[in-house]
C-alpha cells in the first residue's frame, strides 16, 4: 500500500471531520505478519533496519499476528514534542514514537473502503495502550481549538480528515487537508557569514539577534530562502 496524501489547505472545516496533530517525523506503512514487521516509507523504501525497535515493538503492541497500518515514526525533544531535527541528531536515548493513526488491513481482508471511522476504531482496539514506542494518534472534534494548541506547543500544525472517507492508496484527496501553524518574529540582522560555493561572491548565512533585555540578544543563522536578486 502506498500512503494516502492530504491537500494543503488555509480555512479550517466544521462539520464531519476529526482532527490530529501534523506528526512531524518519517511517514511509514507497515506490515505485520506473523512475528515480524516491516516499516516502507512514502517512496517505498525499507526502513525496518533504521528504525528496528519500532519494528520490533509493533509486533508486541498490535493484537493481531497479520495487519497493515499507516503512521508517522517521529523524535520527541525534551518537551515531549515530535521534532524532525531530534530525529536527524539522533541522540542516544532521544525517545522514538511510532503514532499509528489508519488501519489498512487486518488478517488479510483490506479494510480502505470502510469509513475512517470505522477504520480507526478497529485500530484502537488492535493497540495495546501499555505500549511506549507504538502509540494511537488521538483525534479531536474541534479543529481550531486544537489549531490554537498547535501553535501554543509550537507544532508543526494539525491534519483534517473527513469521517467517512475511504483511504486511496497513492492519492491525494481533499478528503484530507493538512493546515500549517505559521509562526512569525520580527529579528535584527546583526551580520553575515562568508559565502562557500556558488555563493562565495555573497554570504552564506544571515546573523539574526533579538531585542533582550541586556541588548541584542543572538537566535541564531539563516541561509535558506532567498533567491539570487535577494541575496544581491
Amino acid at each position: 500500500y502506498r500512503p494516502m496524501l492530504a491537500t494543503p489547505s488555509e480555512e479550517i472545516p466544521r462539520g464531519d471531520w476529526l482532527y490530529e496533530i501534523k506528526w512531524d517525523g518519517y511517514r511509514i506503512v507497515a506490515t505485520v505478519a506473523g512475528s515480524e514487521a516491516t516499516l516502507r516509507s512514502r517512496k517505498d523504501q525499507d526502513y525496518t533496519k533504521r528504525f528496528e525497535n519500532v519494528a520490533k515493538e509493533l509486533v508486541k503492541a498490535v493484537k493481531t499476528p497479520d495487519c497493515v497500518v499507516d503512521g508517522e515514526v517521529c523524535a520527541l525533544d525534551e518537551e515531549g514534542r515530535p521534532s524532525f531535527s531530534a530525529m536527524q541528531q539522533a541522540k542516544t536515548g532521544t525517545p522514538i514514537v511510532y503514532y499509528l493513526f489508519d488501519l489498512l488491513e487486518v488478517e488479510g481482508e483490506p479494510v480502505v473502503d470502510l469509513p475512517l471511522s470505522e477504520r480507526r476504531a478497529r485500530l484502537e482496539k488492535l493497540i495495546d495502550r501499555r505500549n511506549r514506542t507504538i502509540q494511537f494518534s488521538e483525534a479531536f472534534d474541534d479543529g481550531p481549538g486544537l489549531m490554537r494548541a498547535a501553535r501554543e506547543r509550537r507544532l508543526e500544525g494539525i491534519m483534517g480528515k473527513r469521517l467517512d472517507s475511504r483511504y486511496l492508496p497513492g492519492k491525494r484527496s481533499r478528503d484530507w487537508l493538512k493546515f500549517k501553524a505559521h509562526f512569525e518574529q520580527e529579528f535584527v540582522i546583526a551580520g553575515y557569514t562568508r559565502g562557500k560555493g556558488r555563493r562565495e561572491w555573497s554570504f552564506g548565512s544571515l546573523v539574526l539577534a533579538v531585542q533582550g533585555e541586556n541588548g541584542l540578544q543572538y537566535v541564531g543563522n539563516v541561509g535558506t530562502g532567498f533567491d539570487d536578486d535577494e541575496i544581491e
